[in-house]
């Protein structure tokens, strides 16, 4: 059982984890954090901007947009650059949590697929049947990459991994 205080030793061994793609336990204070942090069970690095939580695992990174946010070019350029900082060439997957109602301009995704080359899918979670009709149309602007809607993190995450 993974209890708070235990968590919260995982969190900052976590926050001093200095190589996202070794197998070196550098900064860990023990086994178990470095276990949880390379099985893709706690993220490697999280990241709060102005519109949003973000965070990255070895493969993937979830997004948690803040409510009411409209997710314009800059901001969305902004997010992609930080994607292409983190994964530095590798193919990743996107899972986005519709938890709450933001807005996206969906032509982002036609204007700049170029740039969006590395993302190797795009899931995205949703809450309810409102925000899975939104979903239906963005989804119908992701051309780079294959895209579908599910109810839960962990299936997302399943069919993010099998993309190729």
């Amino acid at each position: 059982m993974i209890t708070l205080a235990l968590l919260t030793t995982i969190r900052h061994s976590r926050a001093i984890f200095t190589s996202t793609r070794s197998d070196k336990r550098q900064g860990f204070d023990n086994k178990l954090a470095y276990m949880l942090v390379s099985k893709n069970i706690l993220p490697i690095q999280e990241y709060s901007l102005a519109f949003g939580n973000f965070q990255f695992f070895t493969d993937y990174v979830s997004c948690d947009i803040f409510e009411g946010e409209d997710l314009d070019t800059e901001k969305l350029l902004q997010f992609y650059a930080l994607c292409s900082d983190f994964f530095q060439g590798q193919r990743y997957a996107v899972i986005e949590l519709r938890l709450s109602s933001y807005s996206t301009d969906p032509s982002f995704y036609i204007k700049y697929s170029d740039l969006l080359s590395q993302v190797k899918a795009q899931a995205m979670v949703v809450a309810n049947t409102v925000l899975a009709q939104i979903n239906e149309y963005e989804a119908m602007c992701i051309r780079h990459c294959p895209c579908r809607a599910f109810h839960t993190v962990g299936d997302a995450i399943d069919w993010a991994k099998q993309q190729a």
